[in-house]
């Protein structure tokens, strides 16, 4: 609530002119558009319960599950959180049909993208399920 890092790749989240609120809209809205329509380049992994294989079916399950996809909030380049999943929700980075965790929280991120921590130390045992997104790791 304190600090908010408004440098080159983060989103600034005070300014509420029209031209930044359509802006930040347009980026949440992005990768669901692309997506949609490269649907059958989208990757399903184990987490789906269909596990199509043709790149229609591939095509035909992600449409049928996108909608439910939660909306992603942007914080710095392409790493977003998703709205409404949790307290604590995981960061992701989403480029396209290209989906992966990167931080199992916002601190863990933080850790990730400006500390010393890798991104291949991320506990993904216990790191939460993201409707949609996660199926499309």
């Amino acid at each position: 609530m304190s600090a908010l890092p408004v440098s080159r790749g983060f989103y600034n989240w005070r300014d509420k002119s029209n031209e930044n609120v359509s802006l930040t809209k347009d980026i949440m809205s992005s990768d669901i558009k692309w997506i949609k329509e490269h649907a059958k380049e989208a990757y399903c992994s184990d987490f789906t319960h269909e596990n199509p294989k043709s790149p229609e079916e591939i095509r035909e399950y992600v449409l049928s599950i996108i909608d439910d996809a939660p909306k992603i909030i942007p914080i710095y380049g392409h790493r977003f959180i998703p709205m409404g999943v949790s307290d604590n929700p995981p960061v992701i980075s989403v480029c396209g049909c290209d989906v992966i965790y990167y931080g199992a929280n916002l601190e863990d991120y933080f850790q990730i993208e400006f500390g010393n921590k890798k991104q291949s130390e991320i506990d993904f045992s216990n790191i939460q399920k993201i409707p949609f997104w996660t199926d499309i790791m």
